[in-house]
């Protein structure tokens, strides 16, 4: 039912050295999570297609595949939607819950010693500081940089072109089709008896 990145691997890579698989499908129904768990997936992906050129990859868009539902997506030879997917979502968003008053509440106390400029800056117990918000602002940066040129290289065009669509912008799988972020579209043939 629930699906962790490093349990995914491991499926990858049995794969992978399954010489009696002939493709790899990878269905996804997803809203996103880590962006770490997300690159390690699609690194393995991509180890798989360079390992057996030949066996194709295949991305299969659930109701949902966004953010890095989508960003695993683009390590496939081919992506699929349905029509009505919820798919793209191509961004980042980061943060931090400051839970001080709440601590404060429940009588506990939080006392810390570190070293660095920057080595609490994740605590729950304080707001970002002014360095602190910029050196989060350039860390979404260089991972939405990088989320767009991966993009743009699976979709074979630019990341300029990805950004315009992109900016966290969710779509259905119909005009995800037609802004070119995904190659078709799947559909369930279904009639009345």
């Amino acid at each position: 039912d629930t699906l962790g990145s490093e349990t995914l691997i491991e499926a990858i890579r049995e794969a992978k050295a399954d010489e009696q698989v002939r493709a790899i499908v990878l269905r996804i129904d997803s809203p996103g999570g880590s962006a770490t768990a997300s690159d390690a997936i699609w690194r393995e992906l991509m180890l798989a297609r360079e390992e057996k050129p030949g066996r194709p990859v295949v991305a299969s868009m659930s109701d949902l595949a966004a953010s890095g539902g989508y960003y695993i997506a683009m390590a496939a030879d081919a992506i699929v939607a349905q029509p009505a997917t919820l798919t793209g979502s191509i961004g980042i968003f980061g943060g931090k819950f400051v839970m001080a008053g709440t601590y404060e509440k429940l009588g506990a106390t939080i006392e810390s010693t570190s070293i660095g400029r920057h080595a609490e800056m994740n605590s729950p117990a304080r707001p970002f500081n002014e360095a602190e918000r910029a050196k989060l602002q350039e860390q979404l940066r260089a991972f939405y940089d990088d989320f767009l040129e991966k993009a743009a290289e699976s979709r074979h065009t630019t990341p300029e072109r990805i950004d315009s669509v992109g900016q966290g912008r969710v779509w259905t799988g119909r005009q995800a089709r037609e802004q070119g972020l995904v190659d078709e579209l799947g559909g369930l043939d279904t009639a009345l008896v």
